[in-house]
This record gives C-alpha cells, sequence and structure tokens, in this order.
C-alpha cells in the first residue's frame, strides 16, 4: 500500500505536492497562548467568514479533478477542525471523492476534545491528536489552503 510520501500510481496524474494542510475553519476551544491557530477568535463573528463551507469544499474537489491533479495527503486542520458544524460530512466528501485517485490519505489533527466526531469516520481519516504536551508548541503550519488563501 502506497504512502503519502509516494509518487501517484497513475503516472498521468500531475503531482502538484506531497502535502496539503486544509485550514477548514478559524476557531478552536483552547486558548494556547502560543497558538497561531486562530483560538483567540473562538468566540467572535469573524469565524463564520473563516469556515469553509461544503460548497467550497466541492469546488476543490472539481480542480482537483479538472486538473488531474494528485497529492499525497490532505491533514485537515483548524484552530480545531471538529467543531466544523459539517466536520463528518466533509471527511466523507473528501475520502469519497479524492481517494485513491487523487490523495493517498486524509490526516485531521486535532487537539483531542471532540472524539465523538470521529464516530463513523475513523476508518476514513487518521488521527493525530496535538495533546498537552503540545500546548507550549502548538504546531505552526503554513496552510496552504485556508477559507482566506483560497479566495473564499
Amino acid at each position: 500500500m502506497p504512502g503519502w510520501k509516494d509518487p501517484p500510481p497513475d503516472p498521468s496524474k500531475v503531482w502538484f505536492n506531497k502535502s496539503l494542510e486544509m485550514s477548514i475553519l478559524l476557531a478552536c476551544n483552547w486558548s494556547c497562548t502560543s497558538c497561531s491557530a486562530y483560538s483567540q477568535f473562538h468566540s467572535v463573528g469573524f469565524v463564520r467568514k473563516g469556515t469553509m463551507t461544503m460548497e467550497q469544499i466541492e469546488y476543490f474537489i472539481r480542480e482537483m479533478k479538472d486538473k488531474n491533479a494528485f497529492c499525497g495527503r490532505i491533514r485537515i486542520l483548524g484552530g480545531e477542525p471538529t467543531l466544523h458544524s459539517k466536520f463528518q460530512e466533509l471527511v466523507k466528501l473528501l475520502h469519497a471523492e479524492l481517494v485513491p485517485n487523487h490523495i493517498h490519505c486524509l490526516e485531521v489533527i486535532t487537539n483531542g476534545t471532540n472524539n465523538t466526531k470521529f464516530a463513523g469516520i475513523e476508518n476514513l481519516v487518521k488521527v493525530r491528536v496535538s495533546g498537552e504536551r503540545d500546548k507550549q508548541k502548538h504546531h505552526v503550519s503554513s496552510m496552504a489552503a485556508t477559507p482566506m488563501s483560497m479566495g473564499y
């Protein structure tokens, strides 16, 4: 079974990146002082503008298919991605439409506080929990796909 660092099994695919980070909302239920993942916005109206809609996810999927693109993995993040109101639906859609023809795997970076959100999708996505130890060094990512950077 190929890993996310392996090239696409179909040589006609355009391999644009090994890993893409998709920030699906700009909110978190933690308030880590060192975090750059928008935890300070969890109760502000700005969050609506920083939350990807299903239409935006569908547009991303169409673009991947139209360009015959391939990416090793897509990492779904936030803030805290499980706070997205359509988190499970979003994961199911990305998996159904993109695995294995356009990506090897989906991964979710979560703080682990909403584990019930993985019920029914645990076999579709790899989960990486950023726990208590990580609060001081909470990952800082160069988010390649955020609602703002994608023009939404």
